[in-house]
């Protein structure tokens, strides 16, 4: 579901830049955003970390974190009270992690979908401009 969620929130940033989301280059393109995640080398484990914080959080590490904070939770709140929060804490760690990884993937569908513009308003290869921009974000850094 989450995956569904990112790929619309690129497919959004797509048809913002005036690109069809059901047309077939587009939805690659989407894809190849969500599978790169940036055009340099350094961003392209960005999905694995968006993975891997996915299953911190809803493993067995969140579950030892809400272990340590429900007694003391328990004492201030009430036993009841702290055992329904734990489900909150989760979800609220969850959403943090959704929120955060859909601001950086939309950000990178900025860039994929804003180097096919300006691609196609130039009639310059796309390669070539994201060429430029790795040189220059290399330059800068």
């Amino acid at each position: 579901m989450t995956t569904t969620v990112l790929l619309r929130a690129i497919q959004g940033i797509a048809a913002e830049h005036g690109f069809d989301p059901a047309d077939d280059e587009t939805r690659m393109d989407c894809i190849r955003v969500l599978a790169a995640a940036g055009p340099m080398t350094r961003d392209d484990g960005a999905d694995l970390g968006f993975l891997a914080a996915r299953v911190t959080i809803t493993g067995t590490s969140l579950q030892a974190v809400i272990a340590r904070v429900a007694p003391r939770l328990s004492l201030v709140m009430g036993q009841k009270l702290a055992a329904q929060a734990a489900p909150v804490l989760g979800a609220v760690a969850g959403a943090a992690v959704n929120y955060a990884f859909t601001s950086y993937y939309q950000e990178m569908a900025r860039v994929q979908f804003g180097l096919r513009r300006l691609a196609a308003d130039r009639a310059l290869p796309r390669e070539a401009l994201t060429e430029v921009l790795r040189a220059r974000i290399l330059a800068k850094g």
